[in-house]
């Protein structure tokens, strides 16, 4: 949404990531540090992550597309990306796009 927020299993969140660190730019509600434990936690049973969330791979993606990491992670932008004009700075398809990064999750 235009917060870059999103729902995942009922619950509102804002995302970020190693490929996307960026705040949100409209934070809403009240801030809470608790969160669950992470894929690399100790209390995380052994070959289980801590979600089932799972964002492209942009270092796959790119080289599917024949680019760099960074090319594809500029063109991308902050959340929410626009696929279209990202595509087109590219010199690539949407479709191109959105297969390289649906391929790499």
């Amino acid at each position: 949404d235009e917060c870059n927020g999103t729902f995942i299993e009922d619950q509102y969140l804002y995302l970020v990531t190693n490929e996307f660190p960026y705040i949100s730019r409209c934070l809403k509600g009240e801030f809470n540090e608790s969160r669950p434990p992470g894929p690399n936690s100790e209390r995380t049973p052994r070959g289980q992550t801590g979600s089932t969330f799972s964002g492209p791979n942009l270092a796959a993606a790119a080289a599917q597309l024949g680019i760099t990491e960074e090319q594809l992670r500029l063109a991308l932008g902050p959340p929410p990306p626009d696929i279209e004009a990202a595509a087109s700075s590219l010199g690539v398809t949407t479709g191109a796009l959105r297969a390289a990064l649906d391929s790499s999750r």
